[in-house]
């Protein structure tokens, strides 16, 4: 039909809508019996709804909807005989004079439709139905009107693949992805759609259980089949062998000899080539609709539009797009005088019209007393009130009206009348504009009236309008000024309503319901009453509605049962997948990761240059040109040094000088709407733009403080510091208070254009930074968290540039050591710390060299300085950077650790309880696990997980199980706690499968197979993201003794020895810098609208926040007992800073690795689909998203569906045609492997090939 529709010289054509609707008539019928019952429903509803008795079949046939007809009624196609003969006709008819409107233009082009249907005629037996196939699924069934009506699914169109291209934009998340990524995206996607699909297809309530792996599910259910006799998941899909078929990127690069590259590696290996991900949030350009629609937007349907009176049903389907405007003021026009002998007598008889029956546009008898009352009330136009003789003519005209005219009106409805049930609560129609909507709100927040309605919903006001539009065909001048017909048509209407408004006699007599109209809804109604009569003008039959076939059509499909749905989906033996993914564990990285910058914690800022402010402006940019956005940027008082100058202005020290203006008066705070008025008025006296917000701004008044009065402006121009202070000290007020009054709103606008401006925002965040990390340094113990404040290094902490070393902050030092500053300033306290830490330095150097063991060491200086830096940084660093790092033997490590720590508690001493005997269960633990521990860790890790022997030596426990929780904080303290470490501990996971279930692994190094035994547990120790924290894994070391290779118990080569019910309780994915657990990774496995990996982000974010504060103001909580009032502050150690969680672009980096390291289970399940019904399609959109080498290569994204909406195959290819030959094969070939009869039936669409399996009168078929 589209291609028909290239035919036509314009698509605004009048004849274009019916020529398509004629064509869709000429390919398909309805089925009788449907079309019967539907009309049964509909003449059923009509009659209780709307009072419309004695409608004929036609009649209630024009009210169908095209919803209403796709949902309950079938149809299918005439066949290729009958449809070249009427689609023929159809042609010869529009291409003739028939084909011409109103003007001469004709219909379509003569010699282009000629060619099209020399073309398109020897393939109508390819859109054919195939016979005995019911394309038709009965999915449920609803109540209208009394008679219970069946919901029907359709599988012809492309509606099914049109949804999944809407989902296949949002599998690939972001705006672009390398080919690695694209590929793991769409596979998981792929699946995960297919599943769903096959869930929708069987019949009863959705299954509480929902789970897409389908080795998971196929290993319980061959588990539970052995153990109870029957299956505990349903299996919709059961993976059988993976057929080898291209799928993706791989179909892509077969074409254009490209070779993808291995797709299992880890995502953090420091060899990895990096894989851009941009563009994170995806966006919502497109409405999730599910998928199922029932409106196919290929077909035209045979249901005309509504008539004009349709819209009195109440039903929004039947209400106009676009909703009308309110009801404006009418201006006045020019009437001509209208005189009382105009109207119609009583004595004028009627009788040879009242005994005929004279039916309206809508069917409904009685429509000659509406137009002799229409006409009544139009003759009042040119009166100033109603006379009382013309009263009694109106009453004797309104009581001959039929009771459906008097009865109330029921306007086209405004509201939903039931909740929409898609994805999301959204509406699955493609605009979600609700009839009448902005015109209600406008008119409830705006003036006292009510909603303007169409003239279509009261006959009596329709045709009160047509007179009136008689009255005045076109528009007229007044004042010299050109109304449209609208103006004058609407003002006699007000005035008419006024009157009988005004008439108390003719009110009490009658119900006259003349409701509010506005030009939109005249303007509306009349444009859609003469597109329906433009077609009727050409003398052109309309098409009886709906066409119905001679014979009935197959019976609808069922929805499956549960105990079916495997037979029909998949006729052959699953067979379990094999894993042949690698990952590599003994990799080494040796640079760490830069931590993300944040406001809240000053020890993570950076200093990004020379300075934090902006360089000075140039002279050029002091003269650029006047205009809008000149005033609403402040000029900035800057130094030689292009800072700004933080001190007020002379202008602002004169208004804040006493009797500046004899004395402070009361000030009150305007509403934030006064002074928002005020400023747009002032913007557009002085020649601005009122639509720039920030300009707007700008101009907006202070409503408290110093300077009431003055503009935010120039508040920033004068007194910088003062706004500075402003600001911070508002943000802080926002974060506890929600008030919502005039000077919090002012003190928000405020904000808002400050921080609009970077050199103010980067103050602020200085000084917010300033004051958290004064706030740390006030503690005992912790001055050298204060930030420096001045000059090159202001945002390093004291102690950071202390102990910093580069050498430009070494410098630096060292000038400072030289500086006598004044008393009291940010430089005379970093002084007095760098002076101070000399001495604790030198004074600390004979007390480490005492603390030195008696034992031989090697010849020459041992450097200290290096390995207690060493020692120190380990503990802040990730479990795989410890492994990289270089370790110090055990014995100076311990006597290094056990020296400084001395030193630190050294201050604390008199708070803390003395430190454990030498045997303590701390030092039981393995060396090389103990930097990565507190002391409390180790000792209840020590005490828990390892024992003596006989010989007093240290092995890990028999009593083995996979979580180990730290002992929970005694719920009262009889005495300070010593350290935060016992609020903040982490759980530890410990896999040790081969101790644990004494499996018998082997190696994996090709041709030895030797087994594997223990060798000790692994050193190091892997930190895991959760969703509300971290926590700890371990794991054994496993060694072959004929190769000499060690391998880790997680990694990959072990893992995939387990069998599934002991695999499945591994709990995370391992890369090489950071884990991230399996529940984390499953909230990416399903992108839609608003899920995203930065969403995600946020979410851990603030998971991580909450639980790191809670447990913070625990452990606060306890030490505020034991504060002694009046005395000195006791020194508790502050608690430990939360570990940051990882970036968006690493949470999918984990996703892709976790997709890819199962690829041919994944792959096995898209291979492992049928169907009886195929259909393809192909879009362009997605493959603009490849980036990298495979950046535009790719031309199409087709897919084939079946019946049941799931997706057989979907290839990425750089040419169709040909180019689709090898997939088409493959889909053959997975046929005949699996033993699976071919599809009998195949639908065509757009312009594809036909998947066939021979060759159909010369089409050419793959």
């Amino acid at each position: 039909m589209r291609r028909f529709a290239v035919g036509v010289t314009t698509v605004s054509h009048q004849l274009y809508g019916t020529f398509m609707r004629q064509l869709s008539s000429s390919l398909f019928e309805w089925d009788e019996e449907d079309v019967r019952l539907l009309r049964e429903a509909k003449r059923s509803e009509l009659e209780g709804k709307r009072g419309m008795v004695g409608l004929t079949d036609a009649e209630v046939s024009m009210s169908l909807t095209k919803r209403e007809l796709a949902l309950h009624c079938r149809r299918r196609t005439r066949g290729a005989a009958v449809t070249e003969r009427l689609v023929g006709e159809l042609i010869e008819t529009f291409d003739g004079e028939k084909g011409h409107d109103a003007l001469g233009i004709p219909l379509l082009d003569h010699d282009r439709i000629q060619a099209i249907w020399t073309e398109q005629r020897r393939h109508l037996h390819c859109i054919q139905d195939p016979p005995g196939v019911s394309l038709y699924t009965k999915t449920g069934q609803l109540t209208k009107g009394g008679v219970t009506l069946p919901v029907f699914r359709c599988a012809r169109g492309s509606t099914l693949l049109e949804s999944f291209h809407l989902h296949l934009n949002r599998f690939i998340p972001g705006d672009c992805a390398n080919a690695i990524h694209f590929q793991a995206f769409l596979l998981d996607g792929l699946v995960r759609w297919n599943e769903n699909r096959a869930a929708a297809a069987v019949e009863g309530p959705a299954q509480p259980l929902l789970c897409y792996s389908g080795h998971q599910q196929h290993s319980l259910n061959q588990l539970a089949q052995e153990v109870l006799g029957q299956s505990l998941v349903k299996d919709y899909t059961k993976p059988g062998e993976y057929t080898g078929e291209l799928i993706g990127i791989e179909y892509l690069y077969l074409q254009t000899g490209r070779v993808l590259q291995d797709v299992s590696l880890d995502p953090d290996t420091p060899d990895e080539a990096a894989a851009d991900i941009q563009g994170l949030d995806v966006g919502t350009d497109a409405e999730d609709e599910g998928f199922q629609e029932y409106e196919d937007p290929t077909v035209h349907y045979s249901a005309p539009s509504p008539i004009p009176s349709a819209a009195r049903s109440g039903d929004p389907a039947d209400t106009p797009l676009s909703g009308p405007s309110s009801p404006a003021a009418p201006e006045a026009c020019p009437q001509s005088p209208v005189v009382l002998q105009d109207l119609p007598r009583a004595t004028t008889p009627q009788k040879q019209e009242d005994s005929e029956l004279f039916r309206g546009p809508d069917g409904q008898p009685g429509y000659q007393h509406v137009t002799r009352l229409a006409g009544a009330l139009v003759a009042l136009r040119g009166l100033e009130s109603v006379p009382e003789t013309t009263v009694d003519e109106l009453v004797r005209l309104w009581s001959a009206l039929t009771d459906a005219d008097k009865g109330r009106l029921v306007y086209p409805s405004r509201h939903q009348d039931r909740l929409v049930s898609g994805r999301l609560k959204a509406s699955r129609s493609k605009t979600s504009v609700v009839a009448g909507k902005e015109s209600l709100q406008r008119c409830l927040l705006g003036q006292a009236s009510g909603p303007a309605n169409w003239p279509s919903a009261s006959r009596l006001v329709e045709a009160i309008c047509s007179q009136l539009c008689r009255l005045h065909p076109t528009g007229f001048l007044s004042g010299g000024v050109r109304r449209t017909r609208w103006t004058a048509v609407l003002a006699d209407y007000i005035h008419i309503r006024e009157l009988v408004l005004d008439s108390p006699r003719l009110m009490a007599q009658t119900t006259l319901q003349l409701f509010e109209l506005n030009q939109r809804t005249l303007s509306q109604w009349f444009s859609r009453r003469e597109r329906e009569r433009a077609a009727l003008e050409q003398a052109v039959a309309a098409t009886p509605i709906p066409a119905v076939a001679s014979q009935p059509l197959p019976l609808p499909r069922q929805l499956l049962r549960g105990d079916e749905v495997s037979g029909q989906l998949t006729e052959f033996t699953s067979v379990t997948p094999k894993d042949n993914s690698r990952h590599s564990t003994q990799q080494e990285r040796t640079t760490r990761a830069p931590i993300p910058a944040t406001l809240a914690h000053p020890a993570t800022l950076r200093h990004p240059g020379p300075a934090l402010h902006r360089s000075p402006a140039s002279p050029k940019s002091h003269g650029r040109q006047r205009g809008a956005a000149e005033r609403e940027i402040p000029v900035f008082r800057r130094l030689p040094s292009g800072s700004l100058v933080l001190n007020p202005s002379s202008e602002a020290l004169k208004l804040c000088a006493p009797g500046a203006s004899g004395g402070r008066a009361l000030f009150r705070a305007r509403k934030p709407e006064e002074v928002e008025a005020a400023a747009r008025a002032h913007v557009i006296a002085t020649g601005g733009d009122p639509g720039n917000a920030e300009l707007v701004l700008s101009h907006s008044s202070i409503e408290f403080g110093k300077y009431p009065g003055q503009t935010f402006r120039w508040l920033l121009e004068n007194d910088v510091g003062y706004a500075i202070h402003l600001v911070h000290h508002h943000q802080w007020e926002r974060e506890s208070s929600s008030s919502e009054g005039p000077l919090m709103a002012n003190k928000d606008a405020l904000t808002r254009y400050s921080c609009a401006q970077p050199d103010i925002l980067e103050l602020v965040k200085f000084h917010r930074a300033q004051e958290v990390a004064r706030s740390r340094a006030s503690q005992p113990g912790h001055e050298g968290a204060a930030l420096v404040g001045f000059g090159q290094f202001k945002l390093d902490s004291l102690r950071e540039l202390y102990e910093s070393a580069d050498r430009s902050r070494i410098d630096y030092v060292k000038r400072l050591r030289r500086k006598t500053p004044q008393p009291g300033t940010q430089m005379d306290a970093a002084v007095r710390y760098i002076r101070r830490r000399d001495q604790e330095r030198q004074s600390s150097a004979p007390q480490l060299a005492a603390s030195q063991p008696a034992a031989p060491r090697p010849a020459g200086p041992t450097p200290l300085a290096p390995a207690i830096s060493a020692l120190l940084g380990r503990r802040s660093l990730s479990p795989g950077e410890l492994q990289a790092k270089p370790e110090p033997s055990d014995a100076e490590l311990v006597e290094l650790a056990l020296g400084v720590e001395e030193k630190e508690e050294r201050p604390q001493q008199s708070f803390l309880p003395p430190g454990p005997a030498p045997q303590s269960a701390e030092l039981q633990i393995p060396e090389s696990w103990r930097g990565a521990f507190s002391r409390e860790q180790q000792e209840w890790m020590g005490r828990e997980l390892f024992t003596r022997n006989s010989a007093g030596n240290t092995v890990l426990t028999t009593d083995l199980r996979l979580w180990w929780y730290p002992p929970q904080p005694r719920p009262i303290f009889s005495q300070p706690p010593a350290s935060p470490a016992a609020f903040f501990a982490c759980r530890l996971f410990l896999w040790v499968p081969h101790r644990m279930w004494a499996f018998k692994l082997t190696c994996a190094q090709p041709g030895c197979k030797r087994p594997l035994t223990k060798a000790g547990l692994y050193k190091t120790i892997r930190r895991v993201l959760d969703i509300d924290g971290w926590y700890l894994m371990a794991t054994e070391y496993l060694e072959c003794r004929r190769c000499q290779k060690k391998v880790a118990g997680w990694s990959q080569d072990v893992l995939n020895q387990l069998d599934p019910a002991h695999r499945c309780q591994f709990p995370a994915i391992l890369t090489y810098k950071l884990s991230c657990d399996l529940r984390v990774v499953r909230l990416l496995r399903e992108r839609a609208l608003g899920n995203s990996a930065t969403q995600l982000y946020t979410k851990l974010c603030e998971g991580h926040s909450e639980a790191w504060m809670r447990r913070s103001m625990q452990y606060l909580g306890e030490c505020k007992y034991f504060l002694a009032t009046g005395s000195e502050r006791r020194a508790f150690p502050p608690p430990p800073p939360m570990p940051p969680v990882p970036t968006p672009v690493w949470l999918l980096n984990v996703y892709c690795y976790d997709v890819l390291s199962r690829l041919d289970e994944v792959k096995a399940r898209v291979t492992s689909t049928f169907g009886s019904i195929l259909k393809m399609d192909s879009t362009k959109k997605v493959t603009k998203k490849l980036a990298g080498f495979a950046a535009d290569t790719a031309a199409w994204a087709t897919n084939v569906g079946n019946e049941f909406g799931q997706v057989l195959i979907s290839v990425l290819t750089s040419a169709e045609g040909e180019g689709l030959l090898p997939m088409a094969a493959g889909l053959m070939q997975r046929y005949r492997i699996a033993g699976v009869a071919p599809p009998p039936a195949h639908v065509r669409f757009q312009r594809l090939l036909l998947l066939s399996w021979r060759i159909k009168d010369g089409c050419r078929v793959p």
